[in-house]
């Protein structure tokens, strides 16, 4: 399966972390920016639907169709990573190395498979100053440079082998 869901929460957490109405994405930030302003734990019971039939799912979404969405998701998956470096990246670099290059990794591919190639190479020469044997990077960086549907493409095919 994929990993979309949709997540449950007290309402009066709500209070303190909002949703980013302006956006179609935003839920690795909401989930931050609530981890950030409670001192509650969150334990692994979880309960969830898991829907498997959305065509819009990135994570499940293969061929043209899968291509289509992460194009269009691309700019709005580029601005949460943008808002996640600017809000929690020094926290992130502190107490998460390892998530804080991956985030880097995650905001250049965006970037890039949005067609935003300067911000996408600005994004990847900090990941790969990290992590200069990078594979992944290395890939990310020649496909983004050379065309945002062929990102797209390997992004998707990789997504389609479950």
């Amino acid at each position: 399966g994929g990993t979309d869901y949709l997540c449950c929460y007290r309402r009066e957490l709500y209070g303190c972390a909002v949703w980013p109405v302006n956006q179609r994405r935003g839920d690795g930030l909401f989930q931050l920016d609530l981890a950030k302003c409670t001192k509650e734990r969150i334990d692994p019971d979880v309960i969830a639907i898991e829907y498997s039939d959305a065509v819009n799912s990135e994570s499940r979404s293969k061929g043209f169709r899968g291509v289509r969405n992460l194009l269009r998701n691309a700019p709005d998956l580029a601005w949460e990573r943008d808002e996640i470096l600017r809000r929690h990246g020094d926290a992130i670099a502190r107490h998460a190395p390892r998530m804080f290059a991956m985030t880097l990794r995650s905001a250049a591919m965006w970037h890039f498979v949005a067609g935003q190639r300067k911000i996408g190479a600005y994004y990847m020469r900090r990941h790969l100053s990290m992590n200069p044997t990078s594979p992944k990077g290395w890939v990310i960086l020649g496909l983004g440079l050379l065309h945002p549907t062929l990102l797209a493409s390997v992004r998707s095919l990789r997504l389609g082998k479950g």
